[in-house]
């Protein structure tokens, strides 16, 4: 993992939200089309690939005292899945303005950007960027979302990119040490 910077340390230290965008962060962004039903007709079905290390991350994130919420202009079962198995109660799915969704939910949280990490690899996800004091994107981002990054990650999509960020996090908050104490105990 590339080394935070001390403004990165700096800007996650007050961090109590981190919001994650699915496809491209979550997921490698691929989408594995098939046919679903027997007659061989083309019903729509779909599958997503979720790294374990990223959802293992996230527990001891939640664990620590930082909620998440997954913005994303998707909608899928997979997806609901698994939220539902990490315990993710924040979801907006299917959502066209994901800046609009981060405000609402802040508000309803009580919190300021300084107190909101996104995480992004694309353009529509760059609304989440300007209400968010710590801005992060996997290595395979578009690149102008990694020019307005404050933190890139050293892993792509779906491969562990989220792990990466919440370590950046509960590094700068001084959880990270005991929280993998914890796992060992």
């Amino acid at each position: 993992m590339t080394a935070a910077t001390r403004d990165t340390l700096a800007r996650a230290k007050p961090i109590s939200l981190l919001v994650l965008d699915c496809d491209g962060v979550l997921t490698d962004g691929r989408l594995y089309y098939g046919n679903s039903s027997q007659d061989g007709s083309e019903t729509a079905c779909f599958a997503l690939a979720f790294n374990a290390q990223d959802g293992s991350s996230m527990k001891m994130l939640m664990r620590s005292g930082v909620e998440i919420a997954v913005i994303s202009g998707r909608d899928s079962i997979a997806l609901r899945r698994r939220l539902a198995e990490l315990g993710i109660e924040h979801a907006f799915l299917n959502i066209r303005r994901k800046g609009r969704a981060l405000a609402e939910l802040t508000e309803r949280l009580g919190l300021r950007p300084n107190n909101v990490a996104a995480m992004g690899d694309d353009l529509p996800d760059l609304s989440l960027f300007e209400r968010a004091g710590l801005c992060i994107a996997p290595s395979d981002a578009h690149p102008l979302v990694r020019q307005k990054a404050h933190h890139i990650t050293d892993a792509g999509g779906g491969r562990g990119c989220v792990r990466e960020a919440v370590q950046v996090i509960m590094t700068a908050q001084d959880s990270l040490d005991s929280a993998i104490d914890q796992l060992n105990k």
